[in-house]
């Protein structure tokens, strides 16, 4: 019965889910977590991920032709201080 019950809650959540994304970004999080019940693993590697995404049917496509290539920008982070010292910039 505690199977059925969780079966509920995961089929409930994704009708709640469903609302919040677009229909691809709610397919890959199906097939995300499809994988993740399959392999009794949390999360994928990032060759995982790219093998999901090619089962979904996703690929490469070819930049228009002139366009360069824009390098991709890094994520600006936090300075981090060690633990235990107090002072804030």
């Amino acid at each position: 019965m505690s199977i059925e019950l969780s079966e509920k809650r995961r089929r409930r959540k994704n009708e709640r889910n469903a609302a919040m994304y677009d229909q691809d970004v709610f397919e890959l999080l199906q097939a995300i977590d499809a994988w993740r019940r399959k392999n009794d693993r949390q999360f994928p590697a990032w060759s995982e991920v790219l093998t999901i995404l090619k089962a979904l049917g996703w690929r490469k496509v070819a930049a228009p032709e002139g366009a360069a290539a824009k390098p991709v920008e890094p994520i600006a982070t936090a300075k981090l201080l060690p633990s235990g010292d107090e002072k804030r910039i």
